[in-house]
């Protein structure tokens, strides 16, 4: 039974919605992921075929990391697995009328499913080797049948194959036989086609004028019309094995999109640009990162990208050579990160063109892992912090560590340099809290920090914190200080004020209050204060710095005063008083 409207996956909506967006233009290019890393490849290159005018090429990966290959000029079929250790050839004699449009799927066993067309009677075909020796069937005979074949297995090993022939069909092995149904009479191009977990299949195609899928429902097909054709030229999507889909486009400015679930269904992220329209494979691994190869428009080369290292990068496989272009065909992953790429490299028009398998694991840099094991041995007024060596070094080496510390929760971090993994900590204060935690360095930047452990610092009785609310206020030539207890602190024994014109400050005075005055004072000035309390284990933390600017009038006004009476009141103040006691009562009296 086939549906208009059903969406079966939450991820087919990403299809619908990423292309429909894509095609008007809106579409939001959102970034990759900000980890710093770097990335290298450095691939093994061999071919598998002789020269020929056209190759029809697939490939996929079983269990046991085996690669499987299945490859066709349109005269002969041609499989090759590496399970001897490197990819080894054979031409499958039995397949009538060679392998056009061939497709491979392995099941769990590693027993290989191929679909094709025959050239000869254009029939779609079938070959395996799951009954331990390669034998063919006619799936079906009804016409000019079979092009643009996709084949997928299921658990079961049973056999799903979706393809062109009058429209796009799908079939499927049950009990020896094949069932054949149309799902769509104007279907011409098939792009992808996806089984789940639960062995439900779905087709990305196309018809004459619009990009479409079909999804297996539980009630029969349900088909969807997803974007005009002319609007976006290819697409691609595979499911890794927890079901996530990986999903590739290029639009009409040929930028290479990627897409997934967690990226949300409008904000795809841009690859590449100038990219060949029809070029992009991909295929996911298990932690969920993409792996796509296709031919860079520009140059005409082999390109591998991935967002393996954090954000995307793209590597050169196969440079173009001259006269030469390349043509991509498949991208699996296997379980150890390895990629694999199937393509071709020649041209069509000498018949030089060959099949060519590259295979390398890509060398990914990173920032380190947290440290471990971060402790500490607080003493008298110090501490000895020490920790080991991340699990990850990134694959750079360590350079170094970065110390963070913090005095109170509420503190501001302060950090130092280290390249060893200890660190003592002294001028610390008695009965203080500081928190403290530790990062790892090298080439790629600063990793991720350990989680902050407490130390309370040892000792007698704790030193005081800072004074707080120091206020500083001129009148009648004097600065008036003011300031309250510290919060933390027991005894206190007095009070150190401390006075510069410049951030170079000079012991001005001891008191035992919390107010002090200030009198030798310039007009004109500014000068600057900070006070710290005192106990019987010594001086505590500084207060905070406060300003004050004697008015330059001062002095002026004093003078003229006393010019107005003729230097009476001058020669009377000398007479009466010495200069020394004249001057301190003009100028300086110091605070106790």
């Amino acid at each position: 039974m086939m549906g208009g409207r059903t969406i079966t996956k939450p991820w087919l909506s990403l299809v619908l919605a990423v292309m429909m967006v894509a095609s008007a233009g809106g579409l939001l290019l959102g970034s990759a992921d900000t980890a710093d890393a770097s990335l290298s490849v450095t691939p093994v290159v061999q071919s598998l075929s002789d020269g020929a005018s056209w190759w029809y090429t697939s490939m996929a990966i079983d269990p046991q990391d085996h690669v499987h290959v299945c490859y066709s000029d349109g005269e002969d079929l041609h499989y090759a697995n590496d399970a001897g250790g490197t990819l080894s050839s054979l031409t499958l004699e039995g397949a009538h009328g060679a392998g056009v449009d061939c497709s491979l799927a392995v099941d769990g066993q590693g027993r290989a499913h191929i679909s094709y067309t025959d050239n000869t009677d254009v029939d779609l075909r079938y070959a395996t080797n799951a009954g331990g020796s390669w034998s063919y069937e006619i799936v079906d005979s009804s016409g000019e049948v079979g092009r643009d074949s996709r084949i997928v297995v299921d658990d079961q090993g049973v056999a799903h194959i979706g393809y062109i022939g009058s429209g796009l069909r799908y079939a499927e092995r049950s009990g020896g036989e094949w069932n054949v149904v149309t799902l769509d009479p104007d279907g011409e191009d098939i792009h992808a086609m996806v089984l789940d977990s639960r062995g439900r299949a779905y087709i990305l195609y196309s018809d004459g004028s619009s990009h479409r899928y079909a999804a297996m429902t539980d009630s029969g097909w349900s088909l969807e019309t997803v974007v005009d054709r002319s609007l976006i030229p290819g697409g691609s999507m595979v499911l890794d094995a927890q079901d996530r889909v990986h999903f590739t486009l290029v639009n009409a400015n040929y930028d290479l999109l990627y897409a997934n679930e967690s990226t949300g269904f409008w904000n795809a992220q841009r690859v590449a640009t100038s990219v060949k329209a029809d070029s992009p494979r991909i295929a996911g691994d298990d932690d969920g990162r993409a792996h796509i190869i296709y031919t860079d428009g520009q140059r005409s080369s082999l390109m591998y990208a991935t967002n393996l290292g954090g954000s995307w990068s793209s590597h050169v496989i196969e440079p173009q050579d001259e006269g030469r272009s390349v043509y991509s065909g498949a991208v699996v992953v296997d379980s150890q990160g390895a990629a694999h790429a199937l393509y071709l490299m020649g041209s069509p028009s000498t018949n030089d063109l060959v099949v060519r398998y590259a295979s390398f694991t890509p060398d990914v840099h990173t920032v380190p892992s947290a440290p471990q094991e971060l402790t500490a041995v607080p003493g008298n007024n110090q501490a000895e912090v020490s920790w080991s060596a991340p699990l990850s070094d990134g694959g750079s080496p360590i350079t170094g560590y970065l110390l963070y510390w913090r005095e109170g929760a509420e503190g501001v971090d302060s950090s130092v340099f280290v390249n060893v993994t200890s660190y003592l900590r002294t001028g610390l204060l008695t009965g203080r809290e500081y928190y403290c935690k530790v990062a790892a360095i090298n080439d790629e930047g600063v990793g991720p920090n350990t989680s902050a452990i407490l130390i309370t610092v040892a000792g007698g009785t704790p030193y005081p914190s800072a004074p707080r609310g120091l206020s500083a206020a001129y009148s009648d030539g004097t600065v008036v200080l003011t300031w309250s207890a510290p919060t933390y602190g027991e005894n206190i024994t007095g009070y150190r004020v401390y006075r510069g014109t410049t951030s170079s400050m000079e012991h001005l005075a001891t008191v035992n209050g919390t107010t002090a005055e200030d009198r030798d004072l310039q007009a004109g000035m500014t000068y600057y204060y900070n006070v710290n309390a005192e106990n019987e284990s010594g001086a505590g933390e500084v207060s905070e710095t406060v300003s004050v600017t004697v008015p330059s009038s001062t002095l002026d006004d004093i003078i003229a005063f006393l010019g107005s009476t003729g230097g009476a009141v001058l020669i009377a103040g000398l007479a009466v008083a010495s200069i020394g006691t004249a001057w301190y009562v003009l100028g300086r009296r110091r605070a106790r």
